[in-house]
Order: structure tokens, then sequence, then C-alpha cells
């Protein structure tokens, strides 16, 4: 005698139950480590944008990401790698234009300037995370300190009337941008 199709519903729904309670981790779909090999793609735990499993094609080539190389923890944007590299590079066109038009000079010109740049953009679309659904989706501050810090000049406002600014609190110390 066969099981009827509500019996392997409840038989279902008992089963996923008990996987439940028995695995009270929190699953890591998108939270992981980011597979920066040329076939990311492919892998059994690849999910998201990209990931062909086995089609047969090629992946997306990340070696040209910014990124690439400079994200050694787990981010939630392994499900949207080639979207989150093509961010940062936008993001990134965008900072040396606004260095130049405000500075008045290259941003490779600047000494570190470069580096703290690209580790504001990649921290920016790689957000770290511990699972599915803890992420920390700011950038620290002393991330952005430093990145102001080394291509900022002295004597150069970045921030000119009309911008935003930053409030800051009793202790004089950043706490909020406004507009």
């Amino acid at each position: 005698m066969g099981i009827t199709g509500m019996e392997s519903v409840r038989k279902l729904i008992l089963f996923i139950g008990l996987l439940q309670a028995s695995n009270c981790q929190t699953p890591n779909f998108c939270c992981k480590k980011i597979d920066w090999s040329g076939d990311w793609c492919h892998k059994d735990d690849c999910m998201g944008l990209g990931c062909t499993l086995d089609s047969g094609e090629k992946c997306a080539e990340l070696n040209q990401c910014l990124c690439n190389g400079r994200i050694k923890y787990k981010s939630k944007t392994a499900c949207a790698i080639t979207k989150a590299c093509d961010e940062a590079q936008a993001d990134y066109s965008r900072a040396q234009r606004r260095i130049q038009e405000l500075m008045g000079q290259e941003m490779s010109s600047i000494s570190g300037c470069e580096s703290a740049i690209l580790g504001t953009v990649c921290a920016y679309h790689f957000p770290r995370c511990d699972d599915d659904s803890t992420e920390y989706e700011d950038i620290c501050l002393s991330t952005c300190q430093h990145m102001y810090d080394t291509c900022v000049p002295e004597g150069v406002d970045p921030c000119p009337p009309g911008s935003n600014w930053t409030e800051v609190d009793e202790r004089g110390e950043p706490y909020r941008d406004a507009n």
C-alpha cells in the first residue's frame, strides 16, 4: 500500500522539523569566504548570481576585481561576487575623479591613498558577516579615518560648503554624517 500525497507532505514537514531542531546553527548560504579561484562558479556551495554548476560555462573572471585578495573574511557578497566587483570598480573610479577635482592631482601621486581608498571601497562592497543573519554593514571608523588622513593633504577642505559634514560628540569624536 502506497503513501498518499497528504501523508508524504506530513512526513516531509516532520523530517524538516527534525533537521531544524537537530541543527541549531544558523545556515550560511551566502555568508562565507569569497572564492576568488577561476572555477568559483562550479563549486558545490556556489549560490546566487554567476553560479553555473556543471553547465560547462566558464566562470566570470574575478582576477580583475579590485578587491581580489583583499577580502579574507566571510561576506554575504559571496552570492553576488560579480555585481559587488562591478560596483566597487565604479566607486573607485568615482573616487579617482573626486580626488582629481578636489585636490588637483592624481590619486596615485598621494602616498598610500590608492591603498586606503581600495580598503574602504572593498570594505563597503564586501561587508563582513558572521552568518546569514548577522552582517556588519557599516565601515569601521578607523578605515574611513585612515582614508581621510592618507588622502587629504594638510590645508585642503574635502567637504566644501553644501556637502556632507560629520557631527561630533562632546569629546570631539565623529559619530554620524549629516547633510
